[in-house]
């Protein structure tokens, strides 16, 4: 079953601005990460179109199939009403984003009911097959590039958004930052931002702890050295270590707590989506791990009915940083 905002919700329990808090009433957004690094001494580590991350089609299909898109009352509330500000554009939709590490369109999706055209740019051709094949919005462009050149011109656009990407960037983020601020107008916006792991709730403790420290097993455990990017530390990365350079000013950084409602076999579809997965799948094709992952998910659930039909609910931090171009 493919995640739509029917079977996907998050709802926002709390939102603060990381100095000044901030309430906002939202379902939230899971998304896809960056395919190329921005910095040349990363190529062997963090290189996908060298390393395979996100590259086959079969891949892109489950990206495309099991990753939600972001909610949009988030992206209006938070995202554009930051950009409109900035620009001094406060009615009508803007005019040109860019959707860095677009994957298969589900943010790119969302952002372009606000603007008159979006460019999504992703590193993987798969990605951007899949992203043309589902695409039903007339405003969208899709094309191949990287984060470090992307395939449009200075001064041009009035936002970029990076959804769950930049902690791919974190080595080389002041070259992003720097690539980002020559296509961006001025007063132009950066909207940047990604969802952490997810823990799982239920009303019995005993099991929600239970089934918590059973995926952490999978995803800090069996998975871990298969992910390309460090994923213990991505709330210290988005919320301190992440430093703009000096053309971007009004750097706003939030941290927003999501639940998020789906099937369990939508949950374990969005596990085999994940690039720690697709590598270790790729490194071990005779070693199926999910199988019995959903088995036992299912047992410690101490439910009868099937995972198509087990309803279970997740919270999720998510962090964003929002940051506009010097006028």
């Amino acid at each position: 079953m493919m995640l739509t905002s029917q079977v996907c919700r998050f709802h926002c329990l709390c939102m603060f601005e990381w100095q000044c808090k901030t309430m906002l009433h939202s379902r939230c957004v899971l998304q896809r990460c960056c395919k190329q690094p921005v910095c040349s001494s990363l190529v062997q580590s963090r290189t996908y179109s060298s390393s395979g991350e996100f590259q086959g089609q079969e891949h892109a299909a489950l990206y495309n199939k099991y990753r939600p898109k972001p909610d949009e009352t988030l992206v209006s509330k938070v995202v554009m009403d930051y950009v409109r500000k900035k620009t001094g554009l406060h009615s009508g939709r803007l005019g040109i984003a860019v959707d860095v590490a677009c994957g298969s369109g589900q943010a790119t999706e969302v952002i372009a009911g606000h603007l008159n055209k979006v460019i999504g740019v992703d590193a993987s051709e798969s990605q951007i097959t899949e992203a043309k094949r589902a695409n039903t919005t007339g405003n969208i462009e899709y094309r191949c590039g990287f984060a470090n050149s992307l395939p449009v011109s200075d001064n041009s656009v009035n936002l970029v958004t990076c959804f769950q990407a930049a902690h791919y960037m974190d080595l080389c983020f002041t070259k992003f930052c720097n690539e980002v601020s020559r296509v961006l107008t001025k007063n132009g916006c950066l909207a940047i931002y990604t969802m952490d792991k997810h823990d799982i709730i239920h009303a019995d403790e005993k099991i929600a702890k239970q089934l918590s420290g059973f995926y952490n097993q999978l995803y800090h455990g069996t998975l871990k050295d298969y992910f390309v990017y460090d994923c213990m530390n991505r709330q210290d990365l988005y919320m301190h270590k992440f430093v703009f350079p000096n053309q971007f000013k009004d750097v706003k950084r939030y941290q927003l707590m999501t639940m998020n409602t789906m099937t369990v076999a939508d949950f374990i579809g969005f596990i085999t989506s994940l690039s720690g997965y697709q590598k270790h799948l790729r490194e071990h094709p005779d070693q199926d791990i999910i199988t019995g992952f959903q088995q036992r998910f299912l047992e410690i659930l101490q439910v009868e009915t099937s995972a198509q039909e087990t309803i279970i609910q997740l919270t999720a931090p998510v962090y964003i940083i929002l940051a506009s171009k010097e006028g």
